[in-house]
Order: structure tokens, then sequence, then C-alpha cells
């Protein structure tokens, strides 16, 4: 038994070392999350520019997160990564789309798949809120574009068996966004159909002036 209290004292020094690489990136991943709503509160309230100025510390942030996929794995794929990688792939995913109207790769998000997934699942209903205003200012044009690309994200989705162990709340996203889907095509067609409508009648009413 001689000499085990060194052996002990050497156990808490790394676990103490660890925890204060856990607080290191419970702070980067708190400042991904508030940056990721930043960059939608901005963008919902049609300030992109605004959103534009945080890109590049969100990404700088992000990057700072592979310091801990290499030294320290098993913090880096816990829940709070996930959780802030997802909101992270959200706000570019969605920042891209309205500045250049395309969807980034994996790759370029230099992301997992598992948050890179969930984050396009959440992308869907900031797209639903998109094509309302698309439809509010009768643009349906523009607002079934957006449509498309929000269901092929779903059907996608819905497509894909994984297990809940793998991408834990996959399958409950998906729930939740095949209702928004139905809803904005309801939205859309009915909105479309009454605009047609009212154009048909305001020509109707001219000619009867006439």
């Amino acid at each position: 038994m001689s000499g085990f209290e060194e052996h002990i004292l050497n156990a808490i020094r790394k676990l103490e070392k660890k925890d204060k690489e856990r607080e290191k990136l419970l702070q980067i991943s708190r400042e991904i999350l508030r940056k990721a709503r930043q960059i939608v509160l901005n963008i919902q309230s049609g300030n992109i520019k605004k959103s534009s100025e945080i890109i590049n510390k969100i990404i700088k942030e992000k990057n700072d997160l592979d310091f801990f996929k290499i030294n320290n794995p098993d913090l880096y794929h816990s829940g709070t990564v996930v959780g802030a990688l997802t909101e992270y792939v959200e706000s570019l995913q969605l920042y891209n789309f309205l500045t250049k109207k395309r969807i980034l790769s994996l790759e370029e998000l230099n992301v997992e798949p598992a948050p890179y997934l969930l984050g396009l699942a959440d992308l869907v209903g900031e797209l639903r809120r998109i094509t309302i205003e698309k439809i509010k200012s009768n643009n349906f044009e523009e607002a079934e574009r957006i449509f498309l690309v929000m269901e092929k994200i779903y059907h996608l989705l819905r497509t894909t068996i994984l297990p809940e162990a793998l991408i834990p709340g996959l399958r409950r996203k998906t729930d939740i966004i095949r209702n928004v889907v139905e809803n904005t095509r309801k939205d859309i067609l009915y909105y479309k159909k009454s605009f047609i409508l009212s154009k048909k009648l305001e020509e109707v009413a001219k000619k009867l002036e006439i």
C-alpha cells in the first residue's frame, strides 16, 4: 500500500484539470449560443448587416471547440456542445440562405452530422417565418421557392432511419416540422388563391365601370 496516496492525488489532479477545461468549454458553448441567437434575432428584425458582424466571431469561437475535440473528446461530445452547434448551424444556414440563397454543406460548417441535421430541422421554422413575410407582401414566387427548400429538408429527415441514441431529438424535431411544412403549404395555397381572386374581382369591377 506504500505510496498509494500519490496515485489518488494524481487522479484528483487530472480530474481538477478536466474540470477547468470543462468550464472553458461551457463558456465557449454559451457564447456560441448567445451569438447564434443574436444572428437569428437580427435577421428576424431585418438587420442582416448586424448579423454579418457577428459571423466571424461565432466561427472563431466554434473553431475554439476543436481543441476539445482532439484533447477531450468525452467533453466535446456532450449534450452541451451538440446544443450549441445545433444553433450555430441554424444561424449560419439562415444567414447564408438569405444572403447567398444556398444551404451550406457539412464540410463548409465543419461540424458533426448530428448538430448539422438538428440545425437544419430548426432552420425549417425560421424559413416558415420568412415565407409568411413573403406571403404578406404577395411575393408568392419567392414564398414557393423557400417552401420547396423547407419541404426537401423535411422529406430527407423524415426518411432518415437513425437511432435516437445516435442523434437525440431528431425524431421529435421531424414531427414538429411536419406540421410546420403542412401549415405553410396551406397558407401559400389559401392566400395565393385569395390574391388571384381579388385581382380578378378588381378586373371585373373595372370593366363594369367602363
